[in-house]
């Protein structure tokens, strides 16, 4: 594939074609937490790393702020709808369970679903739930951007699998199976051993498949990802990740899973986190492209899309991992040499509002118009559906 030239000639090329299009981020910000990073969320951010709370802490104490500020700031209200409205984005799926400790993992998962909740029945005007493919198509078509719940861990259902219908009912509709460290499913990418998928997860995996909840690898060791590959009979979605080929790195994934995962008509969403594109200071939106081609000359362009996994408190200083854990155990799963508490920038994508430039840094990178839009989001509704089919098919013949 020809590169054409700097992303930034094909920024006017892109914003016709992006907002004319499906546009879905398998992986995005918050809007609560940190999609608009404001001096004041700034300053609200160190006040609390200097009172020592927890990272976790620290985000529920500013995303209830923010949610405050939603319902009773007119203006602060528009600049989000500006943000949202400018990044042309029609579907976000949001993160409401991370590495969380086990103990607490299931009223965290709680509290943050009802704080999407409560921003959907905020602002009705520009937001609506994402429950089935069909409602991907409604969205854009009314001119909303829909919210797809997703879990980066399994740890809020705990040992008890009648808790994914729970979480089913609330809205949930994408489910990693775990984040960096291992839990009763299988292992985490930077856990000290992988001891791949257990029996337990893959009961696990057959109610997802039942219920139409995506499986998601992202964050999970290779074996416990090639198991939950052979097992589940849906296909299944790495949600936001990028190419272990191009950037060493555990959070990424080799060639063998990419191809495994797409011979099962799996989705492959890329993530434009700085350090895992790049061992630089900083990366682009020029890199992002060229995980995305790189990924696309494997397993084919149909199969790729986007999960950006965007955060601005890439920005703060020191990195994410700024914020103190306030706890004994750190159950996120990263160490020093994952650069993760590095703080950087991703040149082009300044906020989320650039969402653009990452379209024109495809077609920079040789894409067509066609392509582009395929991988911006036709890949990951094509991919929904097919995972949607395999929970109507399970049900008829339950039935």
């Amino acid at each position: 594939m020809a590169k054409h030239g700097p992303f930034k000639e094909y920024v006017e090329r892109a914003r016709s074609l992006h907002h004319a299009s499906i546009v879905v981020d398998t992986t995005a910000p918050r809007p609560y937490q940190n999609v608009l990073l404001t001096d004041e969320y700034l300053q609200m951010l160190q006040k609390l790393v200097n009172q020592g709370l927890s990272r976790h802490a620290a985000r529920q104490e500013v995303g209830q702020h923010v949610l405050e500020m939603m319902e009773n700031d007119v203006e602060f209200r528009g600049s989000l709808e500006e943000l949202i409205r400018s990044s042309g984005v029609s579907v976000m799926s949001l993160t409401h369970a991370v590495g969380d400790p086990p103990s607490l993992a299931f009223p965290r998962a709680i509290q943050a679903v009802s704080y999407t909740h409560r921003l959907l029945q905020m602002l009705p005007g520009l937001f609506a739930p994402v429950l089935s493919p069909e409602d991907i198509q409604r969205v854009h078509e009314h001119g909303l951007c829909g919210l797809l719940l997703n879990f980066q861990n399994t740890l809020p259902i705990g040992d008890d699998i009648r808790l994914l219908d729970v979480f089913y009912n609330l809205g949930v509709r994408v489910i990693q199976l775990t984040y960096n460290l291992a839990n009763l499913v299988g292992s985490g990418c930077t856990e000290r051993h992988d001891g791949g998928l257990t029996h337990f997860g893959a009961s696990v995996i057959e109610r997802m498949n039942a219920l139409g909840i995506i499986v998601d690898v992202s964050h999970c060791g290779p074996r416990t990802t090639s198991d939950a590959v052979a097992i589940s009979k849906a296909p299944i979605a790495i949600t936001h990740s990028f190419a272990h080929a191009l950037r060493d790195h555990p959070r990424g994934k080799t060639d063998d899973i990419f191809k495994a995962v797409a011979e099962k008509g799996g989705y492959i969403g890329v993530c434009v986190v700085p350090f895992f594109l790049s061992s630089a200071a900083n990366a682009s939106v020029t890199m992002f492209a060229e995980h995305v081609a790189y990924i696309a000359d494997v397993v084919g362009v149909e199969h790729v899309g986007i999960g950006t996994d965007f955060s601005r408190t890439w920005e703060f200083p020191g990195g994410p991992l700024q914020l103190s854990t306030g706890e004994v155990t750190d159950w996120t799963g990263w160490r020093p040499e994952h650069r993760y508490g590095v703080a950087a920038k991703v040149e082009g994508l300044s906020d989320y509002g650039e969402l653009t430039n990452l379209t024109a840094a495809l077609l920079a990178r040789g894409f067509d118009d066609e392509e582009t839009k395929r991988i911006i989001g036709e890949n990951f509704v094509r991919f929904y559906r097919r995972v949607w089919n395999e929970r109507a098919y399970g049900i008829r013949n339950r039935g």
